[in-house]
C-alpha cells in the first residue's frame, strides 16, 4: 500500500517539480486520508496549506513563489516574484509571493498579494524552473504599474536584462505593451520611452563588456548576485555582481553607463558609500587583466570570509578547493 501511495504521489508531483497540490492528488485519485498517511510516514514535506513535497524531491529555490503558485488553481507568478523566476535579474525584496488570476474575485490565500487581472493572453504566460509565471514582458508591464515600484529599478532590470539577453529582452517587453493595446496599463508609456532609449543606445554594444567579464568570472567560479541592490543612508546603490556575505562587489567600467562626468560622478559617490558601509568594491576596466582580477577577488573573498567566521564558509570554500 505504502509504494503504491508513493508511486501516485510521484506521478502528481511530475509535472510540478516534485511538489504535490492538493486539488490535483484528488483528481488522481489519492483522498484527504491519503494525503495525511503520507504526510506521517515522512513521504510528504507540508510546505502550506492544500502543497505539499516529496521529500526525496530538492526543495525548490523559488518554494514560496512556487507553492503559493499551485495553491491556486490558473494563478501565475507576477510582478517582483515573476522576475525572480526570469532571474539574475535585480531582485526586490519581497514580504511575500505575488502571484497573478484572471478575474475581478480576490481569493485569499494567507500569506500571497493577489493580483486580479481582467484578461491575460496565452502569449504571456510561461513555465519557468517548473512554475507558472508571466513572461518576462509581461512581468515587466505588470510591476511597473504597482505604485510601490519606483521606474528606476524598472530601468535597472532593463539594463540586467538587456546584458544578459541583448535586444530580445526589450522586444520580449514592447510585445507584451502592444498585446496590452487600447486595455493600457498604468506605466506603458514610461515603458515605451526606456525601450526607445535603450534601443537609440545600441544594447548589443553598451553591455558587451559587462557581458564578457560576467562570463569570465562565471568561469572562475565566482557566482554571486547580479545588480544587486544595496540601499545605504535610504539611497538605493547598485553593483555588477556582489558577493553577499562578505559584503565583495564588482562595478565593470568603461560602457556607456559610466562615460559621462555626471555619471563618474555618480559612480564615486556610490563607491564611497559602499565603502563606508563596510564593502569593497572591485573596479574592472578593459584594459583589466583577467587572471589578476579573478586572483585578487578569489582572495579578498577568501580573506573576508575567514576573518568573518574564523574558517571559509561552505559555498566559498567550495569555490575555492584546489
Amino acid at each position: 500500500m505504502r509504494n503504491d501511495l508513493l508511486l501516485a504521489l510521484h506521478r502528481v508531483a511530475a509535472p510540478f517539480a516534485g511538489y504535490v497540490p492538493s486539488y490535483q492528488a484528488r483528481r488522481a485519485g489519492v483522498d484527504e486520508a491519503a494525503l495525511r498517511r503520507a504526510r506521517r510516514a515522512g513521504l510528504l514535506v507540508p510546505v502550506r496549506r492544500g502543497v505539499g513535497r516529496l521529500a526525496a524531491a530538492p526543495q525548490h529555490a523559488h518554494e514560496p513563489v512556487h507553492a503559493a503558485v499551485l495553491a491556486l488553481t490558473g494563478s501565475c507568478a507576477t510582478r517582483a516574484s515573476a522576475l525572480q523566476l526570469h532571474g539574475p535579474l535585480p531582485a526586490l525584496p519581497l514580504a511575500r509571493p505575488h502571484i497573478a488570476i484572471v478575474g475581478t474575485a480576490y481569493p485569499r490565500l494567507t500569506g500571497v498579494e493577489i493580483h486580479a487581472t481582467r484578461r491575460l493572453e496565452p502569449a504571456d504566460v510561461t513555465i519557468v524552473q517548473g512554475t507558472r509565471t508571466e513572461t518576462f514582458g509581461r512581468a515587466v508591464l505588470s510591476t511597473i504599474g504597482d505604485p510601490a515600484v519606483h521606474w528606476v529599478w524598472i530601468a535597472r532590470v532593463l539594463d540586467a536584462a538587456c546584458r544578459l539577453w541583448d535586444d530580445r529582452a526589450l522586444d520580449q517587453v514592447q510585445e507584451a505593451v502592444d498585446r496590452a493595446g487600447a486595455r493600457g496599463h498604468s506605466g506603458a508609456a514610461i515603458l515605451r520611452e526606456l525601450i526607445a532609449e535603450r534601443r537609440g543606445e545600441g544594447t548589443r554594444d553598451r553591455y558587451a563588456l559587462q557581458r564578457r567579464w560576467m562570463g569570465i568570472l562565471n568561469t572562475a567560479g565566482l557566482v554571486g548576485h547580479d545588480e544587486h541592490h544595496v540601499v545605504v543612508e535610504g539611497i538605493d546603490r547598485w553593483l555588477d555582481r556582489a558577493f553577499v556575505d562578505v559584503q565583495v562587489g564588482v562595478e565593470v567600467k568603461g560602457h556607456s553607463v559610466h562615460g559621462d562626468r555626471t555619471a563618474f560622478d555618480a559612480d564615486a559617490d556610490r563607491e564611497e558609500a559602499l565603502a563606508a558601509s563596510g564593502w569593497l568594491v572591485f573596479p574592472i576596466t578593459s584594459r583589466s587583466e583577467p587572471s589578476s582580477v579573478v586572483r585578487r577577488l578569489r582572495a579578498a573573498i577568501a580573506h573576508r570570509s575567514v576573518g568573518r567566521s574564523g574558517a571559509l564558509s561552505d559555498s566559498y570554500s567550495r569555490q575555492f578547493a584546489g
